[in-house]
């Protein structure tokens, strides 16, 4: 092949994955903001976000948090819709409890109700512009919108702002005691878990036919039966837990890109992109009005379906039955030809080129994870990477592509073509067996493309030879249609779970680089291809370093701890090494494995002594003691804060076990810590929102207590003197995040 026919093929390749590439990206981004007029307003949905919505911290309880509340409602009313508030005391299963103050309004209809939900409290750390102001100026946004139509809908129609989601989804529990939860039959959830991106309809309840007729409804889908699998093994969870029982249709609606400030300081208005605002309110808009009008009785069961947005551009879907045949289909077209090639060209090192070559691909998937793990120790594996680490993720499925071509010995076009796909069918095949919802991204590839063999090679016997350019450019559609279907994932994935995807994404991009291996030239055996490798993985480390600066900083909460005659710094490095000057500004600072109560983290804990801050300790006013004769012995008291407190709560020694728990006449069970520190096997019970005369706490035992039990308070706030060095140590480059900073106080007390 002359030189001139390369170079037009290898421009047209790149195009075309240029083009792919461009496309794919669309697809995980937003909407153009629509200004006022028909349909939703991300500009209107700004504009109440601006005026509502509070630049400060608002968790469960606090008084940032109640004029919220109050702001909303009054705005609800203005609308013209009926309201009320929903006051009441409730705790989870991690024995968390607080007073919540739910905010419903509705639009009579019939019998069934459809309800758009969103929750308006945020984390101690920061102001959740995004998370979730944005979902609740949706609601509010979408409420108006349907309340200016003259007909009445034929369903009821929902509209909940919740509160203490981000305490433990406090406020959908309250929900589900309340009378109109009886009548629930569709529910759309809008969350979001960074400031940027496309909507996800990322989770849904069941993935029946009648649920993927509406994800249809949204303009420029972004859905996927495999989001929710997936979903469904991450230790994440939303009110959608809550609300989605089995005979709900319901839809979880989020963005994830831009995660630098989830959860912290700088989840503000300022860095809320206005796209994903758009395509948010387009899509939950789409979904209401579909439901609101939609026969919701009881039908007959919905057989699964697997369904999967091409793009952002169309919906796809069919019966999940039906995975599995075309992938066998393909994989016996390719096992015939395969067969045929090897038997009619004995001559040539076909079966030895195709064997080395697949061999090569192979083995570049540890290669590739190999180059990123080092860079995740070097950088640490901070959630916010993502977008540092996906340019080296692409570098890595280049030279796994180079590496694989380096050893592809007498390429044989057809030949290699059929070698190819046979075992891209066959992991299509055992991934339509084991992983239903993800078989599309292998088996509608490997079917094209075994179309596209049979159709090459079933011509008439007096047919001209079909020409080079066409047998090329048809052996290219197959591959751009399995890179259009992986490359949307990939960049999901980082949006989704951060630098976790650097060891998944170059399996996939290596393994969507096979599918080109074909229609790339050969070239020749480069022995410093390693020390390329080396030279390009030290640029990429120099040039996205550091991972954190002040608009992409490290999440890292600071705690003072008083307990007894001790204090100590706990600081939560979440996800990477803490700096040189914080660690120097702490005295003698040990690593433990787990942070030793749950509330200090999510990630390592860093422990150093503290000087003694004096700080108040909780009261405990305790009533006499009370044989309770079969019921048990009888233990009531109160807990109060003597530092105007956001939490109390109590801290039960292992051997004590409790029979019955309740907190201001709710009962709770009491949360087991099996973090490794020295609270270990305690029990813990956690209430927010505390009044100013304290909690009232009873507990019931088996026979009188012998021990001694911990009461703590809890304030978002440090010692000011003692906490200077640390906090300017941390610098623009850190924020907190999740409960943020705080000061806490132990204290035992004696039953």
């Amino acid at each position: 092949m002359n030189k001139k026919v390369v170079s037009l093929r290898a421009g047209l390749l790149g195009l075309a994955v240029l083009l792919v590439l461009a496309a794919a990206h669309w697809s995980t981004q937003g909407r153009a903001p629509r200004g006022d007029g028909d349909g939703y307003s991300a500009e209107q949905a700004l504009r109440l976000l601006n005026r509502l919505w509070p630049s400060e911290p608002h968790p469960v309880g606090s008084p940032a948090n109640r004029r919220l509340r109050d702001g909303l409602r009054l705005h609800l009313e203005e609308l013209g819709l009926a309201t009320e508030v929903q006051t009441r005391v409730v705790c989870n299963d991690d024995g968390f409890c607080a007073e919540v103050d739910n905010i419903l309004a509705w639009i009579e209809g019939g019998p069934d109700t459809v309800m758009l939900a969103a929750h308006y409290d945020s984390v101690p750390a920061g102001p959740g512009a995004a998370d979730d102001g944005s979902g609740v100026v949706t609601v509010l946004e979408i409420a108006r919108l349907l309340a200016e139509r003259p007909a009445p809908p034929r369903n009821t129609l929902l509209f909940l702002l919740e509160d203490g989601e981000e305490a433990g989804l406090l406020g959908a529990k309250a929900f589900a005691d309340h009378a109109r939860a009886a009548s629930l039959k569709a529910l759309v959830n809008l969350e979001a878990r960074g400031s940027g991106g496309a909507s996800l309809a990322f989770e849904t309840n069941g993935s029946g036919a009648v649920l993927g007729e509406l994800l249809a409804e949204m303009p420029k889908p972004v859905a996927g039966s495999l989001f929710s699998s997936v979903y469904a093994l991450l230790p994440s969870t939303t009110s959608f837990a809550e609300h989605a029982h089995d005979d709900v249709l319901a839809v979880n609606l989020a963005f994830l890109d831009e995660v630098a400030g989830y959860h912290t300081p700088h989840d503000t208005v300022a860095r809320l992109d206005p796209r994903s605002l758009q395509h948010q309110g387009d899509a939950a808009l789409a979904l209401i009005e579909a439901l609101a009008d939609r026969d919701l009785s009881p039908s007959s069961p919905d057989s699964p379906r697997v369904w999967f947005s091409w793009l952002g551009l169309v919906l796809l879907q069919w019966p999940r039955a039906l995975s599995f045949a075309p992938a066998l289909l393909a994989f016996l077209v390719f096992a015939a030809l395969a067969a045929g090639d090897l038997r009619l060209r004995r001559d040539e090192p076909t079966l030895r080129a195709v064997v080395w070559g697949l061999a090569a691909v192979l083995t570049s998937l540890p290669i590739a994870i190999l180059i990123a793990i080092p860079q995740m120790v070097w950088n640490g594996t901070p959630i916010t990477a993502y977008a540092y680490l996906a340019p080296l993720m692409f570098f890595v499925a280049v030279l796994a592509v180079i590496w694989s071509m380096m050893w592809h010995v007498n390429r044989k076009t057809r030949c290699t073509f059929h070698g190819v796909w046979l075992l891209w069918s066959f992991i299509a095949l055992i991934t339509a067996f084991v992983f239903p919802d993800a078989a599309y991204l292998q088996t509608w590839p490997a079917f094209i493309a075994a179309f596209i063999a049979l159709c090459l090679r079933l011509g008439a016997a007096d047919a001209p030879p079909v020409p080079d350019w066409l047998t090329w450019s048809a052996m290219l559609l197959p591959a751009l249609l399995a890179l259009s279907l992986i490359l949307p994932l990939v960049l999901l994935l980082f949006q989704a779970i951060g630098s976790l995807a650097a060891l998944i994404a170059p399996c996939l991009l290596v393994a969507v680089s096979l599918c080109f291996w074909p229609l790339l030239p050969q070239v020749p055996r480069v022995r410093f291809l390693p020390a390329v490798g080396l030279i390009a993985f030290a640029a990429n480390s120099v040039l996205f370093f550091p991972l954190f600066d002040a608009e992409r900083p490290q999440p890292m909460s600071i705690a003072y701890v008083q307990h007894a005659d001790n204090a100590w710094w706990w600081v939560d490095r979440t996800m990477a090494p803490l700096p040189y000057v914080v660690t120097e500004a702490l005295d003698e600072p040990t690593t433990e494995t787990a942070p030793p109560l749950p509330f200090l983290g999510i990630g390592t804990t860093v422990v150093a002594e503290a000087p003694d801050a004096d700080l108040a300790a909780p009261l405990w006013q305790s009533t006499p003691r009370s044989d309770a004769g079969a019921s048990g012995f009888h233990v009531a008291g109160q807990v109060r804060s003597q530092r105007g407190t956001a939490v109390v709560g109590l801290l039960l020694p292992p051997d004590l076990v409790p029979r019955q728990v309740t907190v201001n006449g709710t009962p709770v069970k009491p949360r087991l810590i099996d973090n490794p520190g020295p609270f270990t096997g305690y029990r813990m019970i956690t209430y927010a929102s505390t009044p100013a005369e304290g909690v009232a706490l009873s507990l019931v035992f088996d026979g009188p207590p012998q021990q001694p039990i911990e009461v703590f308070d809890l304030v978002y706030d440090l010692p000011r003197d003692l906490a200077v060095p640390l906090t300017s140590a941390r610098g623009a480059a850190g924020t907190p995040a999740q409960n943020g900073d705080f000061s806490i106080v132990l204290a035992p007390i004696a039953l």
